[in-house]
């Protein structure tokens, strides 16, 4: 007697078949879309669309008069720290970006590098790509500093919007108010230890770091020296600093801060005795000094 089998029935060989062709479909769909190298592509277009519009902010700034211009000077500092915050605040003080752009790209500020120098003619702002299709883009060839390197292996090099790679050939390219008000100081008394010989509201200094409540108001917990030179409106021979309040991008009104940074400052005059405009009348930055004191740390002398 034979046995009958039903039409609609499967066998073993035939559900393997059928998994397997389903296998190999769902392979090389996933392949094709990638997931995760899709989300590594678009955070990297977003850190190269902010890095580009940070470099053409420093390079407008470096078309200001040379007065107005801090003296920056970083090397592959990340953008959440003092001297990174500080650099985006100088370009929000003369209006090149607004706090809100700063705001919106909050997330993107502990992995973008700047370096700026020379009165900001040689600046890179540097991000390290996640996406192998930004990995092989031809920006990422450079070091963290901007630095063009040879043989780059994958993964390994820094995309940079840098003074070297924006002169490259263009076909080349991808689709990509003063405050009011000055502060007068007396000299102290002379001391032996260059360290005690130290004013904490009004340092003689640049890039000197403390913290501070005066604008606690705003926000805005400590301050950071920077200097526009030997200058009006300060007398002849003294030297004209500028006190900026800031906040860490870890602050808890952060954005606050940064929303009042115009407010949260003060200008003031370092006395002749101290101002050193005969060794160097132009805007200094910590680059010019020797570093030698803690607590908090600064410079000591102007080097000569």
């Amino acid at each position: 007697m034979n046995k009958k089998f039903s039409p609609s029935a499967f066998t073993l060989i035939e559900v393997l078949i059928v998994v397997t062709i389903f296998a190999i479909i769902s392979v090389a769909v996933i392949t094709a879309l990638n997931p995760i190298e899709m989300i590594n592509r678009g955070r990297d277009t977003g850190h190269l669309s902010f890095v580009t519009e940070l470099f053409n902010a420093t390079d407008r700034m470096e078309a200001h008069d040379s007065t107005t211009i801090p003296a920056v000077e970083v090397v592959a500092v990340t953008l959440d720290s003092d001297q990174g915050m500080l650099t985006l605040y100088q370009l929000m003080d003369l209006y090149e970006i607004k706090a809100g752009f700063i705001s919106t790209h909050r997330d993107k500020l502990p992995g973008v590098y700047a370096t700026l120098r020379n009165s900001l003619k040689d600046k890179a702002f540097c991000f390290l790509p996640k996406s192998k299709a930004f990995q092989d883009h031809f920006l990422a060839k450079y070091s963290i500093t901007g630095e063009f390197v040879d043989d780059c292996p994958q993964g390994g090099c820094y995309l940079c919007l840098s003074s070297d790679s924006i002169q490259l050939d263009p076909s080349d390219h991808q689709q990509l108010t003063p405050p009011e008000g000055n502060v007068t100081i007396d000299p102290p008394e002379e001391q032996d230890d260059e360290c005690a010989d130290f004013n904490p509201n009004y340092p003689y200094y640049p890039d000197t770091w403390i913290t501070s409540a005066d604008f606690a108001q705003f926000g805005c917990v400590r301050f950071v020296t920077y200097d526009l030179g030997c200058t009006a409106p300060c007398p002849a021979g003294q030297r004209r600093m500028v006190k900026q309040f800031t906040a860490s991008a870890y602050d808890e009104d952060w954005e606050l801060c940064l929303s009042h940074h115009r407010e949260a400052k003060e200008e003031y005059c370092v006395p002749q005795s101290r101002s050193n405009c005969d060794l160097w009348p132009g805007a200094t930055g910590s680059w010019h000094y020797e570093y030698g004191c803690e607590n908090p740390r600064r410079p000591v002398r102007l080097r000569e």
